[in-house]
């Protein structure tokens, strides 16, 4: 309990003669026992210290509650401070934020600023007392005004929060500098993260860097990491995989999730390390205990693949249900796809499938909302079949860039599904999936052009469309290429077009056309 420690050598550095220090802890104990029992307030709240330590006396935290409770009564602030710690902590006595608070009022209320800054951060918290964010400025305010660099660093995060008082990022340096004077690694990292942001000073990484530096050099875990991440991608310090492995390990040792799962990666690719599976899944697993939703899709995909360790699809489904619980969109996909197919020892179940994919979708995953179409137009998964809904889930996903729902949202418009038919809007979203690639709407794009629905006919584009998909296999392609060939030898000759040609007709590229063949 270190903030008892710290009463304990201010204590004794107050109290008794000049030979004070040359007693024993038992001594030092008799001494304050005989002066305790006679009502010396002053020598019931060392006596506390001392059982609470087990200085001089066997560790008694019963005890040590006892002699706090004697001093406490006659308004001695230490044991005031103290009792507020033990109930606060739950140590040898019921957990009670209640009486926490009580005590530390006293004692704040007599100029401690260490009771000052707890009774600041219960109102904060709302712990023992309503949440009350002014009161809890308030109280910093008094502790800070004495150099309690814990209240001035959180009166620097009240600032940068807008709680108890106007955001104000240069009011937040200021207290955060202040703290930093007095060697708070938080407060150091805190004005790294300031300076990386641009809150409040201008923006300058490697300044930010440096503030990082010199808390992770005191042990900050989550500014170790931070410099891991900076050293990998080479922001505000020289490029160093090397480097970045060495930090993300000190901040990993300290059991910080997100450097664990940082590190798994590090050994999973070989970055700064020799690749090592084993060691990577170690890791993985442990930022996945820890509560890291990353590394639980991590440790998940690797009980899937059988990659560093052995493979299990009940293991993989475990992991994965607790990522995608957490909002990890891959892991949401992962578990859809399980449940649709099935595997090994788990049953398709497309109902799971179609859950799985609704929660991916709604985060934007457009290969989620392709899917949750497909199941609207099938009506699978107990969902009933509804093409308007499957539509929209078709179109959230094509204007993410999906190709196969761009193909879907052009045959919707051109055979009326779920929408108001539209040949024109067909057709541009045929172009958008075939740029991409997709061979069957490279095909559907041939006939638009050969047909002349939704644009001007032109059978020189249709052949050139038709290739395209032809030269990936699709078969009905291949026929059209001979079909168009045969019946108009002329256009035999003309190229193919380019990838750099692919592009949707636009405004701007219709004004190099004839009226005649103008794109809309």
């Amino acid at each position: 309990m270190i903030k008892a420690t710290l009463c304990l050598i201010f204590c004794f550095s107050m109290f008794g003669s000049g030979d004070t220090f040359a007693l024993t802890d038992k001594e030092l104990f008799n001494k304050y026992y005989k002066t305790a029992v006679k009502g010396d307030k002053t020598a019931q709240a060392y006596l506390g210290v001392m059982y609470l330590e087990g200085r001089g006396v066997r560790q008694n935290e019963a005890e040590a509650i006892k002699w706090f409770q004697r001093a406490a009564k006659q308004q001695q602030v230490l044991a005031q401070y103290n009792l507020g710690v033990m109930y606060l902590e739950g140590r040898g006595i019921p957990q009670n934020n209640q009486e926490a608070f009580r005590w530390f009022q006293q004692a704040a209320k007599q100029g401690a600023s260490l009771a000052q800054t707890n009774l600041g951060t219960m109102y904060e918290k709302g712990q023992g007392i309503p949440q009350h964010y002014g009161k809890a400025v308030e109280w910093y305010r008094q502790a800070a005004a004495q150099n309690e660099v814990k209240a001035q660093y959180n009166l620097g995060l009240m600032y940068t929060r807008g709680r108890g008082l106007p955001k104000s990022y240069t009011e937040a340096m200021t207290w955060f500098r202040q703290a930093a004077d007095q060697g708070s690694a938080e407060a150091w990292f805190s004005l790294g993260l300031m300076y990386e942001k641009g809150q409040g000073v201008t923006t300058n990484v490697k300044t930010a860097a440096n503030w990082f530096q010199q808390a992770a050099e005191k042990g900050h875990v989550l500014a170790q990491n931070k410099l891991g991440e900076m050293y990998l991608t080479g922001r505000g310090v020289s490029h160093s995989e090397k480097t970045s492995v060495k930090w993300y390990q000190l901040a990993a040792q300290q059991n910080n999730a997100v450097a664990q799962n940082n590190l798994g990666l590090a050994y999973q690719k070989g970055r700064g390390v020799t690749p090592n599976n084993s060691e990577a899944v170690k890791w993985f697993l442990a930022a996945a205990q820890n509560g890291n939703p990353q590394a639980q899709y991590n440790y998940g995909l690797a009980c899937q693949t059988g990659w560093g360790i052995a493979q299990s699809d009940q293991e993989a489904i475990k992991w994965f249900l607790t990522a995608a619980g957490q909002g990890v969109v891959a892991a949401q996909l992962n578990l859809a796809k399980f449940y649709r197919s099935g595997r090994q020892e788990i049953k398709p179940n497309l109902k799971e499938a179609v859950k799985w994919y609704r929660q991916a979708a709604q985060q934007g995953n457009p290969e989620a909302q392709f899917n949750l179409g497909i199941a609207y137009v099938e009506g699978q998964g107990g969902i009933t079949k509804n093409l308007q809904t499957a539509f929209d889930w078709f179109m959230k996903a094509a204007q993410n860039g999906h190709p196969e729902a761009q193909f879907k949202v052009a045959l919707a418009f051109a055979q009326g599904e779920g929408v108001k038919p539209d040949q024109k809007q067909a057709a541009s979203w045929y172009h958008q999936a075939a740029n991409q690639g997709l061979a069957l709407a490279q095909n559907h794009l041939g006939l638009v052009y050969e047909t002349g629905l939704g644009l001007p006919k032109n059978l020189d584009q249709a052949l050139q469309w038709y290739r395209q998909a032809a030269t990936q296999g699709l078969e009905l392609a291949i026929a059209n290429v001979k079909r168009l060939s045969a019946s108009f030898p002329a256009v035999i000759s003309s190229p193919m077009p380019s990838k750099n040609s692919r592009t949707t007709p636009t405004k701007s590229s219709n004004k190099l056309k004839s009226k005649k063949s103008r794109r809309k």
